[in-house]
């Protein structure tokens, strides 16, 4: 699968991390409250186009309108997503750029 440019809204500098909580950082990012832990993965290897980044944790009520509006707030275009829920349990894999098209922390 390719990456296609899209539009998003204004950049914000990106904050890179491999575990988040929403007390430290998706709630900060946009505003809302996800209460577990979710183990973020972010892979620039697996894509030749895209920052691949895994989601898996704890569903949640918002979770995938926290992600998303983090992602825009910190400026990151998502090309593509997969998102998954089983028995209360997440695996969303999100394949992402840069506004410029760029992968995320190059």
């Amino acid at each position: 699968m390719h990456c296609h440019r899209a539009q998003a809204l204004a950049p914000v500098p990106y904050r890179r991390q491999a575990v988040m909580s929403s007390a430290d950082a998706l709630a900060s990012s946009s505003g809302s409250s996800i209460e577990e832990t979710l183990v973020i993965d972010f892979d620039n290897d697996a894509d030749p186009e895209c920052t691949v980044i895994t989601i898996e944790g704890k569903d949640q009520s918002d979770l995938l309108m926290s992600l998303t509006g983090a992602f825009t707030t910190s400026g990151v275009v998502v090309n593509s997503a997969s998102i998954q829920s089983d028995e209360g349990k997440v695996l969303d894999v999100f394949r992402v750029t840069t506004m410029e098209g760029d992968k995320v922390g190059r």
